[in-house]
């Protein structure tokens, strides 16, 4: 058997960061995917597709063995396109899709806490009349202005780790 490929080498492609790639575009989010789902769908569907393939595998060697014409450009065809099929509609179903940094990788347990105390606070204010001074108000206060500080500071932190790690990543590089 003979199997040629011919790709065209001036074709243009989309390459992840690129500068022409579009902002608003939504990659698959397989961090926050349903990956028990998304298994036990393409395992179903691709078993139906592994029995074709071995129809297929048997018909080319009998078709080999009688001399008969086997289309087997149209088989791979055919299979590839039922795979790629099969895994984007797995993912369609079972990842989300988001745009880049919709989540915010920095967030953490302590931002979630401090979070809380700080909608806790405010609604405990609100139910007591929104005064302007006092422990209600002083307690709601306190709570906000740390939950801020720490969103800054974790928000700057990531920025700035990023950064270093970047940097003490090129010094170690060896031209």
């Amino acid at each position: 058997m003979t199997l040629s490929c011919s790709f065209l080498s001036n074709a243009k492609r989309d390459v992840p960061g690129n500068s022409n790639s579009d902002a608003s575009e939504l990659y698959l989010r397989w961090d926050k995917a349903d990956l028990t789902s998304f298994y036990a769908y393409t395992g179903s569907h691709l078993s139906v597709l592994c029995s074709k393939l071995d129809e297929n595998w048997a018909n080319f060697g009998d078709a080999l063995k009688k001399g008969n014409n086997f289309d087997t450009a149209y088989h791979i065809e055919t299979s590839y396109d039922t795979l790629v099929n099969i895994l984007c509609t797995g993912a369609k179903a079972f990842v989300p899709r988001a745009k880049k940094n919709y989540y915010k990788y920095w967030w953490t347990e302590e931002l979630d806490l401090l979070k809380r105390d700080s909608v806790d606070s405010n609604n405990l204010w609100k139910v007591a009349g929104k005064p302007r001074f006092g422990p209600i108000f002083t307690r709601r206060q306190s709570c906000r202005l740390l939950y801020r500080k720490r969103l800054r500071d974790e928000q700057n932190a990531e920025t700035y780790k990023y950064s270093n790690e970047l940097h003490e990543a090129l010094l170690k590089k060896d031209s």
